[in-house]
């Protein structure tokens, strides 16, 4: 009985595909230091660009050319 569960097993792992592994996606700049042109307000940082969090936002000054 043991020699057919043991066939059975391996039968069984034979037909699971093999998957390879997927690291994360890394973000290269996050959590780097940060030079900008200006910063609209005190709220806006440029830091706020590279901080990996959805809800914050740089913002530059309301005139061109502005860049980070």
């Amino acid at each position: 009985m043991g020699v057919v569960v043991l066939a059975l097993a391996a039968a069984l792992l034979a037909l699971v595909p093999a998957t390879a592994a997927h690291a994360a996606p890394v973000l290269l700049s996050q959590n780097k230091n940060v030079t900008a042109s200006s910063q609209e307000n005190y709220g806006t940082p440029a830091v706020n660009a590279v901080d990996g969090d959805n809800g914050t936002r740089w913002s530059s000054a309301a005139s061109d050319p502005q860049w980070i």
